[in-house]
């Protein structure tokens, strides 16, 4: 008895796919192709998303590329005009000491000069 029953249902099932098909065929053939098409252009624009990321990918390394240069010569300019400035200032320095250590010696050769002499 179960299994007339499962015939039946089954029947039944295949009775109203069939009517199904004969009333939706044709309005299922269209969404099924709208469906394909839709797709078919989801991965088209996927495809073309990912190309644009990846070349957006580059050129922004290519920029970073260029900014970490240019900063990079900017740091050495000025690197090399700091030390040219130390140089310069360690000479004069250098001088003035010179010229310190000179008038020094002369403020005391004067000064035991005076001093003899009284």
């Amino acid at each position: 008895m179960a299994g007339k029953n499962e015939n039946n249902q089954t029947a039944q099932m295949g009775e109203i796919s069939t009517l199904r098909n004969i009333l939706m065929g044709q309005q299922m053939a269209e969404y099924e192709a709208r469906f394909a098409r839709m797709e078919e252009e989801m991965a088209a624009t996927k495809a073309q998303f990912s190309k644009e990321l990846s070349a957006l990918g580059a050129l922004s390394a290519q920029h970073l590329a260029q900014l970490e240069k240019a900063v990079n010569e900017r740091f050495d300019r000025l690197e090399k005009m700091i030390n040219e400035n130390i140089g310069r200032l360690d000479a004069k320095l250098l001088e003035v000491s010179k010229t310190d250590k000179s008038n020094l010696g002369q403020m005391l050769a004067d000064l035991s000069k005076k001093l003899i002499v009284e």
